[in-house]
This record gives C-alpha cells, structure tokens and sequence, in this order.
C-alpha cells in the first residue's frame, strides 16, 4: 500500500458498507469500547450516550462526555476508550457510516443538498456538534436503525442536512492538508497515541 510507514501497524477497519448502499447503520446497547486504535475509507457519525472518556481522533485526544457526536473523515486514526469507573455502566452508541465519494456526486450542487456537501467538504478530520443536537438528533439516530425503503434514505439525508445547519460545530483538527493520513513526519506524534492507548487499555 502507499501508506506511511507508521500506519502499516495500525488496524485498518474494512466497513460492511456495501457496494449497492448508500450508508450502513446500526445501533451498540452495550458498547465496551474495546476496539484499538484504527482508520477506514468511510465517513463516520458516532453519537454515544450515557458514558465519558477519552477518544481519539486523528491527531487529538479528547475527553467526551454523555452525548457526544461526532462526524470523522475518511482515513481518520480514531479511538474511544471509556473511563475505567464506568467499566459496568451500559453505553449506547450509534454509528453510521458512508462512502468518502458520496458528496462529490451532481445532486449534491443542487440548493437542497449543497449544505450537506459543504459539512463533508469541511470534515477532513472531523466535526463535533453540541450536545443540544446530540439530544435532538437522538430519536431520528434510532429511527433510522429500523427504517426501510425510501423512509431510510429520507432520515439519512434529513440528519445529514440538519447536521449542516445546526449551531454549535466545532471543526477538530486538520492533521494533513487534503487529508487526514499523517505523514512519516508525524510518526513520533502517532506512536505517542499509540503507546497511550495500549498502556490504557
């Protein structure tokens, strides 16, 4: 691969995205955070309820709290790992995951869904929302999970749209320009990462 070194010991995530759907999304109600520290080809919406912690997202650690939502960018290093004191507590976490390619498509010039295509033009690394989104965003999330048909894609583009307009984004920090793989320059800063997440672990 033309990956940096670095990057060739980090787990690379293949997403169940598949090639006939538009996104994948589902619903943990008991999340141990116990994945490592990797990266995948796809966006990535995480709303994750009822826990704090730390995570990891490109070049950031950050603490998190109870309604965290957050879109990462396509091959963007990320990793949560809840606070040891909430090792029992249940955690419910929502993911939905799309394609990298999905907002350079024509419709997406359009009036209606340009604010969508500007939110993903500005996640190279990511965004984080406010938790008064994470709330209102919340119930649309579980519809979602167990929608069908058109409905699905009606709520997918509804959450990506109200995402776009909804006060309170904080864009996180852009690693690389164009891109969120770190170059060989940053290995010293990603080995540190690593090296906090397997003592934390």
């Amino acid at each position: 691969t033309n990956l940096p070194p670095v990057m060739k010991y980090i787990l690379r995530e293949i997403t169940p995205l598949a090639k006939d759907s538009l996104f994948f999304a589902t619903y943990y109600g008991d999340n141990q955070m116990d994945f490592p520290i990797h990266f995948h080809e796809d966006f990535e919406l995480n709303l994750t309820l009822n826990v704090h912690g730390q995570r990891i997202i490109g070049n950031m650690v950050e603490e998190f709290g109870n309604n965290d939502l957050v879109l990462m960018g396509p091959n963007v290093l990320h990793c949560y790992k809840r606070d040891n004191e909430l090792a029992d507590i249940k955690c419910d976490v929502f993911v939905v995951q799309f394609g990298k390619e999905m907002h350079h498509s024509p419709i997406f010039n359009t009036d209606q869904l340009k604010p969508i295509r500007k939110l993903l033009d500005r996640c190279i690394t990511g965004i984080k929302f406010s938790d008064e989104t994470a709330v209102k965003l919340r119930e649309k999330l579980f519809n979602l999970i167990s929608a069908t048909g058109f409905m699905r894609i009606s709520l997918f583009f509804g959450i990506l749209y109200e995402l776009a307009e909804r006060p309170g984004q904080t864009v996180l920090q852009t690693v690389t320009k164009g891109g969120s793989l770190p170059e060989p320059t940053h290995s010293r800063r990603i080995n540190r990462i690593i090296r906090f997440v397997e003592i934390n672990y």
